[in-house]
């Protein structure tokens, strides 16, 4: 009799800690998060002095915290190609340029993907 209450209890927290995998691998990601890393990236590929450096990750985060409270997929692609637009501009012509050549960076920053 121990026994099977022993093995319903271990199937029971096995069960249980499924579960919680699930649900944390379907959670949507952290806007900070996804801005920080977005950010990061960019950093690393375009050389920025501090005070756009801190410009940019507030737009980051702007642009992260906007797509995040926002339900519709069309107005998130414009939310994300108008911050893209304004991170663009805000670069200099050799900053442009670093930054299209790395091709995966600049579809990632400027483009929304679902």
């Amino acid at each position: 009799m121990k026994k099977i209450a022993y093995l319903l209890f271990a199937f029971i927290a096995l069960q249980t800690a499924n579960a919680q995998k699930a649900a944390t691998a379907n959670a949507a990601p952290n806007p900070k998060e996804m801005a920080a890393k977005e950010f990061n990236e960019l950093d690393k590929a375009v050389p920025m002095d501090d005070n756009l450096k801190s410009s940019y990750a507030t737009l980051f985060m702007m642009r992260a915290q906007e797509i995040a409270s926002t339900t519709d997929e069309a107005k998130k692609k414009e939310i994300y190609e108008m911050y893209g637009q304004k991170i663009w501009w805000g670069f200099t012509d050799e900053q442009r340029n670093l930054l299209k050549q790395n091709k995966e960076l600049y579809a990632k920053i400027m483009f929304y993907k679902k």
